[in-house]
């Protein structure tokens, strides 16, 4: 049935070829070969994704294929799946020294063209780099398969009707696009986004679909630097919203407003003033807190970070023998 109804979509355009050359121009509703523009950024919609792993390899040229495997500050990961790269950013994050990530080669990469090529030393990789044009990709939004497609060649006066199943074949067919006097996609086609799907009806609504979301997909593929404790910290203002020290003491300490500046220094205020200085571990694993006076004595030392959010930091001390064991949650006003 989908073929002859193709046949009838195009029977115009293919009648009128026979009687008159000026009439190619006359094209099916929705025909995808007028519109370069949406044409382009489907190409990025249906490329093979090459940004997940530009924290590794420092290119959107490629991804490198699984398995491998990088080094981190001279500790060994084996990547199999994309759930490995958490691993490694945690190491590199970590780090003391920078976290310098080192690949192992050899190495199989794909291109955003599907194509691929290996890579058995370094300089290989680099030379590669350098002589390939990075693409940005849209992989966090695409189209729903199978796709219903329509063609007419008017060389060969041919109607087609067929379904592609894939990414690379949506890509590889728009790449041939010139080859088409006519290309449409079967509508409605259901578009799935950064946050769920929607129906679509036209090019035009497939366009505007691809322009509303762009902005969170370009945000979800290239995060940046991830915040750290303290950048949490020196956001606004903070209180004591848990302290334990023997039994809870958080009331004892719940009025006091602390303010962490970026020079290291803490000013407090409350029932009394005070100031002093913190610290966050190069790890973020440890703060330590010093003020002026004595009312917040009992704050003073390393804490060992065991949650942080922008809004809420839970820390933990270890009896030492001469203190208790103590609570401490701080939370943003």
């Amino acid at each position: 049935m989908k073929r002859t109804i193709a046949i009838t979509v195009f029977s115009l355009l293919a009648l009128s070829c026979e009687t008159e050359e000026s009439a190619v121009s006359t094209s099916p509703q929705n025909n995808l070969s007028e519109n370069s523009t949406l044409v382009s950024k489907l190409r990025q919609v249906s490329q093979s994704p090459t940004a997940v792993d530009d924290f590794i390899d420092g290119s959107n040229c490629f991804a490198i294929q699984f398995p491998y495997s990088v080094a981190v500050d001279g500790q060994t990961v084996v990547l199999d799946s994309d759930a490995d790269y958490e691993q490694v950013r945690e190491l590199a994050n970590g780090s003391a020294t920078g976290g310098e990530i080192s690949i192992n080669f050899p190495v199989n990469v794909v291109y955003a063209d599907y194509s691929e090529a290996t890579f058995a030393t370094q300089t290989a990789f680099d030379s590669a780099k350098t002589g390939c044009t990075g693409s940005t990709e849209l992989s966090c939004m695409g189209i729903a398969f199978p796709l219903g497609i329509f063609t007419y060649d008017s060389n060969n006066q041919l109607a087609e009707s067929f379904d592609i199943g894939s990414n690379e074949a949506l890509f590889e067919l728009l790449a041939d696009i010139e080859s088409y006097d006519a290309l449409a996609f079967e509508f409605p086609i259901t578009f799935n986004t950064t946050d769920g799907s929607v129906t679509i009806e036209s090019n035009q609504q497939l366009e505007a679909a691809i322009d509303s979301y762009t902005d969170d997909c370009l945000a979800l593929l290239n995060p940046g630097p991830q915040p750290t404790v303290s950048d949490y910290l020196t956001d606004g203002t903070w209180y004591v919203s848990y302290f334990f020290n023997y039994s809870e003491q958080t009331a004892m300490y719940q009025d006091y407003d602390f303010t962490f500046n970026d020079n290291g220094t803490v000013q407090v205020t409350g029932p009394d003033s005070d100031s002093g200085t913190w610290d966050i571990s190069s790890t973020g694993e440890q703060a330590q807190f010093s003020f002026v006076g004595s009312m917040l004595d009992a704050l003073e030392g390393t804490w060992t970070i065991t949650n942080a959010t922008e809004t809420l930091i839970e820390m933990h001390r270890e009896s030492t023998g001469v203190d208790p064991e103590k609570f401490l949650t701080l939370s943003k006003n």
